[in-house]
């Protein structure tokens, strides 16, 4: 069944009538209370037209609004996977769909269409165009986004490594959320489902959570930077850190050297995007090969760790010390 796209879980026809009731009027295959209970809550509360959002409960709901003459409508796609580019796609077919038919029957058949075979073919300016979602590469910036930031990039970079808590920010909503996806791939080796909340309306969503990377679009100011440790302002191009981390966020030699690598890869006018990503990913994976040759004490069969005794036998300065025992613990190879 490699030909199928077993990711999409479920898809959603909502409308918002004249009162501002929200109903969810087509579901297939099934909708769970959680979700439901979400999308009434998060549907049409953008200010914009036919805007797109992207929502994280334990799965990932994709919601793009739509107009049919005076009617607000939205489709949403649940998934469990991250890709904002590629379910949004897939959310304007189903819409310009629904626009020309309103009939959810024809929705069903392109969502079983890419659902059993991860493709679908649809009639656009008189031409039969098939999309193949399988294949889908998703655009990112990661190379811009290095250049914005300059040698302030390894902030990003230490943040995602050290699964620590990022507030990410910019006030258009699509923007931030195209930024989400170019910060996933910085950390390759790191799965946005166990970290990426795309948009919250409340730091305290996001309360007792050790590590995550969390959009923001509100003009509110953050709540008490106790809530996170690093702040990225995409609008302003500044990077804070909160004071509770200075220390976390000390740089020593190898974060000098490796921000000063990326910032020449995006210089580097013959690199495309992907290369950039799988270099960092090469430094990335060097950086932890080395951490676990520290590791010596055998606790299982195939595990070993690093103890604080091991470091400091190394009598490294303190930086890189602290930087060591910050990356055992993200890697679960300290023990403590």
């Amino acid at each position: 069944m490699t030909n199928t796209l077993r990711q999409l879980q479920s898809f959603h026809i909502i409308q918002r009538n004249v009162n501002n009731e929200i109903t969810i009027t087509w579901t297939f295959p099934s909708i769970s209370h959680e979700h439901k209970i979400m999308i009434l809550k998060k549907a049409f509360m953008l200010q914009e037209k036919n805007a797109f959002n992207c929502l994280r409960s334990n799965d990932w709901l994709y919601i793009r609004e739509f107009e049919i003459e005076t009617r607000q409508l939205a489709v949403c796609l649940i998934t469990a996977d991250y890709d904002p580019n590629k379910y949004e796609t897939l959310c304007n077919i189903l819409i310009r769909r629904y626009q020309k038919t309103e009939n959810p029957v024809e929705l069903v058949k392109l969502y079983l269409s890419v659902f059993t075979q991860g493709s679908l073919s649809v009639q656009e300016n008189g031409t039969l165009v098939t999309h193949d979602f399988k294949k889908f590469n998703s655009i990112t910036n990661v190379k811009e986004m290095i250049k914005a930031f300059g040698l302030e990039i390894i902030l990003i970079y230490n943040s995602l490594l050290l699964k620590k808590r990022m507030l990410v920010y910019h006030q258009n909503l699509r923007k931030l959320q195209k930024a989400l996806l170019s910060i996933s791939k910085i950390m390759l080796h790191r799965n946005p489902n166990d970290y990426l909340y795309p948009h919250i309306d409340d730091m305290l969503d996001a309360r007792g959570k050790t590590f995550f990377v969390a959009g923001t679009a509100s003009a509110k100011p953050p709540l008490s930077s106790d809530y996170y440790d690093l702040f990225v302002n995409l609008s302003s191009l500044q990077i804070s850190i909160s004071s509770h981390a200075k220390e976390t966020f000390a740089m020593n030699k190898t974060h000098k050297d490796l921000a000063i690598f990326i910032v020449q890869l995006a210089e580097n006018s013959e690199m495309t995007e992907q290369q950039i990503i799988q270099e960092i990913n090469v430094k990335t994976q060097e950086l932890l090969t080395n951490l676990k040759s520290l590791a010596s004490v055998k606790i299982s069969e195939d595990k070993y760790v690093i103890t604080l005794e091991m470091l400091r036998a190394k009598k490294l300065n303190p930086i890189t010390e602290n930087f060591l025992f910050n990356l055992a613990v993200a890697e679960n190879i300290m023990m403590l």
